[in-house]
Order: C-alpha cells, then structure tokens, then sequence
C-alpha cells in the first residue's frame, strides 16, 4: 500500500512538473516570437476579466462586428438601460431621437471611465434640464472605428423604432491604425474567425495554463485550420484598393451622411479630443502632481511600455490626427472639438485616451452647443417617423 502511494505521489510530481515544464515552455516560445502574452499558469489580464467579473464591458463573438455587449442585462447603467445593442436613457419615448455612434470613449456600457457619465448620458441631461422633446439613444461600443460605427448604423440604428433627428459619431482614435485592415470595412477580427475559426472564448477553464492551451487550439483538428485555410484563401481577393487610415475614415463618414439624410436624418461628425495631441492637448498642467500632469507625462516622452501606448504612439497620433484635422475643416458636417477638455485645464482624464465625469460634462457641453447654434434642436415639434 505504501508502495502504490508512493509511486502515485510521485508520478503526480511528475505530472505536475512536465505542465509547468510545457507551460514555461509555451510561455517562452511566445515572447521569443514577439506574441501577444497571456500570462502564465493562470491568465488574468483584463480581457480575461472582462469576460466573466465585468458585465457591462463583457463581450462575446459578432460574425460583422467582430464582437458586441455581452451584458445580458446585468450591467446597472447610471441613468439608464440596455435595449440590445443600445443604451437608452429615457424610459418614456421623447417626440425626437439623438442617436451616438463611437468607441469606447462614447459607449454607454463602459461606466468604468466616468462613474457612469458619459458624455452622451450628459447630453441626454442636458437636453431634460433645458426641457427639449429629444431623447438620446447610445450605440456606442468598445474598439469600434468608423468602420464598426457605419455598420452599427445600417445593420442596426435603422431597426429603432424612433423618430430619429440627429445621428453623431464621436471618433478618430480608433482609426489609427484601420489602414492595415485586409478588409476595408471588417475588423481584423472578423477576419480572423473567418480563416482561422477562433471565437471569443468565455469558459473558466481557459484562464488555467493559457499557454498549453493556445498550442492546443493552434493543433486542434476540430478547427481544421490546415485543410481548411488553403480552400478559404480561394475566396479573399488576391489585390485590394488600398487605403490610408484617413481615407478610410472620409469614405465611411460620407457613407453614414449619405444613410442618415436617407432616414430623414441629420449626421454630424465630431473629431475627438484625446490626450497628447499638438496644442491644447500638450499643455502640461499647473499641478505637476496631477494625474493628467502625470499621464500627459508619459504620452509626451513617447517612449511606450503600457499596453496601447508603445513607442512612437504621439508621433503617430499627430500624424494621422493632422491629416484628419485637414478634413475635417473642409467637410460641411464634420467639427473638430479635438481642443475640447484637455489637461491643462483641470483633471478631466482617467487615462490617456478616455475622458473622466469632468471631460466628458465638457464635451457634452460643447456638442450641445454646436447642435443649438446649427439649429438641429427644436422644441415641440413633432415631425414624420421615419
């Protein structure tokens, strides 16, 4: 009996060993091949967290979007609710809708930024206090350029039963790098799920030994990547009209004009304000101490090493923000607010690339402003639904 217990002790040792040893191994392989980490013996980076602790920015698989909300109405929305893909803010339907595409920095599932104030719940508030029939309706979502934004807004903005007025994109961070896309209008993502068959993956068990694991998906017949990929590639066109992340950005805000004026409707586009931009948005604050002094700090030295931030991050944000800033200006419906609610000023940053409660009240402010001065908002009015 001794004996049995013995070898079963030991051959458990060994086990243990040979998965470490696999796990290690893995874990190396991949930085030696400059992959994406994911962690060591137990994964707990933030998507892994975002997919089981945090409703309201977990996400699971969308064959257009590459992924969409997976809240399943457990996420509490400051002010608000979940309808589907949208957050809405007024239970009661108002005579008129204001509809708000963009990224993380607009969504309304995101509350983590701004204690639940985004600037479109801000609008919405607004828009009561000043006793204006408009109600705002959040299509908002992490990750998505103008791109996703465009497709929000023909696969889904269209279904609303509203009578939409005024549809607003708030973009241009997430279109940095949309110019190494295979796809001019699909995430890299969707790409990726087609030719290789992966799916967001939201089982508690992929959290444990997530190298061993990626080397078994990468060998796994059930994905038949192998004989699959080469009958797949016969279906992806060999030469594509390249675009820059700018004319891609162009070709997709004239795209929604052009379906909103379709609806009935009025499409603005705004040029978004985010930390490290040349001008207002370089002023380091008065209080050096500051958390806004200390990340615009980090974003001016430009020298990387947080996830999102690698080196060369400013130059490129300039570079691609010049060009944007250059169309906007001559672009009827598009308004640059990129000066809006910077760092100098006060603390209205909770990172680099998102705005906190006292941004996002100044960029509301502002769009508020400019829908008023174009005329776009009007009391007790009732007009034809689309």
């Amino acid at each position: 009996m001794k004996n049995k217990a013995k070898i079963l002790f030991f051959n458990t040792l060994i086990f243990i060993f040979l998965i470490i040893f696999f796990e290690t191994s893995g874990y190396i392989v991949r930085k030696l091949l400059g992959k994406v980490s994911v962690g060591w013996v137990y994964r707990t980076d933030a998507q892994t967290l975002v997919l089981e602790e945090f409703p309201c920015v977990r996400m699971e698989t969308h064959p257009v979007f590459s992924h969409v909300p997976d809240h399943r109405g457990d996420c509490k929305i400051l002010g608000g609710y979940s309808n589907g893909p949208f957050v809405e803010y007024s239970r009661k339907k108002k005579d008129n809708s204001i509809v708000t595409l963009g990224g993380s920095t607009t969504s309304g599932f995101y509350q983590h930024y701004s204690k639940g104030e985004t600037w479109p719940f801000l609008l919405n508030k607004i828009l009561e206090n000043q006793n204006y029939k408009y109600d705002v309706i959040n299509g908002g979502h992490g990750g998505y350029s103008s791109s996703e934004e465009l497709l929000q807004l023909l696969l889904n903005v269209r279904r609303l039963d509203r009578n939409i007025k005024v549809i607003i994109s708030l973009n241009g961070i997430n279109n940095l790098y949309s110019e190494n896309r295979n796809y001019l209008f699909l995430n890299d993502r969707v790409v990726e799920m087609y030719e290789r068959q992966m799916w967001i993956d939201q089982s508690f068990l992929s959290r444990f030994m997530p190298n061993i694991n990626s080397l078994i998906r990468n060998f796994s017949p059930k994905s038949q990547f192998k004989s699959d990929m080469g009958k797949r590639k016969n279906n992806i066109i060999n030469q594509t009209k390249k675009l820059s992340n700018v004319e891609i950005w162009e070709s997709d805000i004239k795209i929604m004009y052009a379906i909103s004026k379709s609806m009935g409707a009025e499409y603005l586009v705004f040029l978004q304000p985010t930390m490290g931009l040349n001008g207002e948005q370089s002023i380091m604050p008065s209080d050096l101490n500051s958390s806004d002094a200390k990340m615009l700090s980090f974003i001016l030295d430009d020298q990387g090493g947080s996830e999102g931030y690698s080196s060369g991050y400013k130059k490129k944000l300039n570079d691609v923000y010049n060009e944007l800033r250059a169309k906007c200006r001559i672009i009827e419906f598009c308004i640059d607010i990129t000066d809006t609610a910077p760092p100098s000023v006060s603390n209205n940053y909770n990172n680099p690339r998102h705005h906190n409660e006292n941004g996002n009240q100044l960029i509301a402010n502002k769009i508020f402003d400019i829908l008023k001065s174009k005329n776009l908002l009007k009391n007790n009015i009732k007009s034809h639904k689309y």
